[in-house]
């Protein structure tokens, strides 16, 4: 009907009556915004939010900035980036000055800003990053990566912040972003010069490189990646501390730092990295962005090596065991007509261990289906190989359906029906 107002446009009414625009909006953070209409509406509601408590300001951006966060069509765009963000640069300068609460939450707006080509907000996020605003943030990290690869305003704003940083942990998300930026592909996105090339950087990459802290070995890592664009007298002397580093990570971002900048030796640690199951996948990964996938060790190519080096590299996810097994070996494989991929596949059961302070934990995972994985139950240990195939070919085919939305996502994954789809593919199951 002509003239009706849309949801998001009847929430921003809503909120500003009630004076609490956070809570008329919460049911529409994934509302896509279509129209220019929705968008002139976000525009206005934050030249008006001054108008709210001031208590409520900063929830008040942070839920339009959802909003604009989920723009579904060009005209919508163009109205935000016009309208919208010159207000939303406006506000968040005030609000960081102002005395409220929950100032990490306005962080969302400078993603905002940084996600939209938009000129002046490099102004911004520089400014505010180099006069230390919510420098520990983690969300700093977000606020950078959602600036695309080809950006031209990532050199802009690497620029702009030069070597203007805090400490905390947004200056280890700005040392990414750099390096990131110096790697590029994009030419006219790529840095002639990294901003920690200077003394005060040299010394800031040191202090991450020496740091004991094992809480803090992800520092150094980052530190590493950075070397290859280092004047030659800084690059040599971090090298060689970041080569004797405890952690193995940080060696072999060492590694990829020395082949990167031209080192034999470099490339000889990788391949030595491929001839280790913990590591073996990612030294090999480093080797063929380099252009020398040559150099990978025959190893890689016995396919149990590759699989238990698969299941290691998998573990050692944040989300999964953090760390290497503490033992691995392979206790089963077949090759089948896999149903969850449609074809002929080589899987393995692959049983490891994983040491606690109180306990040595058993588990199996699988290998060569859709995915690496395992469920993280003991009781896995005491199951039949036939019914950890089942169960792991079951789930399998429920995920992909559940990811692909059709119509049996919603059903229960068991061991039966493994059995059933395995039988059915292969008649001597």
């Amino acid at each position: 009907m002509f003239g009706r107002k849309s949801r998001i446009q009847k929430g921003i009414e809503s909120g500003f009556k009630i004076g609490d625009l956070d809570e008329a909006l919460s049911d529409l953070i994934d509302e896509p915004l279509e129209t220019p209409a929705d968008a002139e509406a976000i525009a206005d509601a934050l030249t008006h939010v001054n108008d709210l408590p001031l208590a409520n300001r900063v929830a008040a951006v942070q839920y339009l900035c959802y909003l604009m966060q989920n723009v579904a069509t060009q005209e919508a765009f163009d109205v935000i980036r016009s309208q919208a963000l010159p207000m939303l640069a406006q506000r968040f300068d005030e609000l960081r000055a102002e005395p409220v609460e929950d100032k990490d939450d306005l962080l969302g707006a400078l993603k905002v800003l940084a996600a939209y080509y938009f000129e002046p907000g490099v102004a911004v996020i520089a400014n505010a990053f180099t006069e230390g605003f919510e420098a520990d943030s983690y969300l700093w990290t977000t606020v950078f990566n959602s600036m695309d690869e080809d950006d031209p305003r990532r050199v802009a704003l690497c620029e702009a912040i030069g070597d203007g940083w805090h400490d905390g942990f947004g200056t280890v998300a700005y040392l990414d972003f750099a390096t990131a930026t110096s790697i590029n592909d994009h030419e006219d996105a790529r840095l002639d010069r990294h901003p920690f090339d200077t003394a005060k950087g040299h010394a800031q990459l040191e202090s991450w490189l020496t740091n004991s802290d094992p809480d803090e070995f992800s520092y150094a890592h980052s530190a590493t990646a950075t070397l290859p664009f280092l004047s030659d007298d800084a690059r040599s002397r971090l090298m060689a501390i970041a080569m004797d580093h405890p952690s193995q990570d940080v060696q072999m971002e060492s590694a990829w730092a020395s082949a990167k900048s031209g080192s034999e030796s470099g490339l000889k640690m990788l391949a030595r990295f491929c001839e280790d199951l913990h590591t073996a996948l990612r030294a090999a990964e480093y080797l063929e962005e380099l252009g020398h996938a040559d150099r990978i060790p025959p190893t890689l190519a016995d396919p149990d090596f590759a699989a238990l080096a698969a299941m290691s590299q998998w573990l050692q996810h944040p989300s999964e065991l953090g760390a290497p097994p503490t033992t691995m070996d392979i206790v089963d494989k077949q090759e089948l007509y896999w149903p969850p991929a449609e074809e002929r596949r080589h899987v393995w059961m692959i049983r490891f261990t994983s040491d606690t302070e109180d306990e040595t934990q058993v588990y199996v995972g699988t290998h060569g289906g859709l995915t690496t994985w395992c469920f993280f139950d003991q009781e896995a240990d005491k199951l039949s190989m036939r019914d950890l195939y089942a169960r792991q070919c079951s789930w399998e085919f429920y995920f992909k359906a559940q990811s692909e939305g059709r119509g049996d996502a919603d059903l229960d994954y068991s061991i039966e029906d493994g059995h059933q789809r395995l039988s059915r593919a292969n008649p001597d199951w």
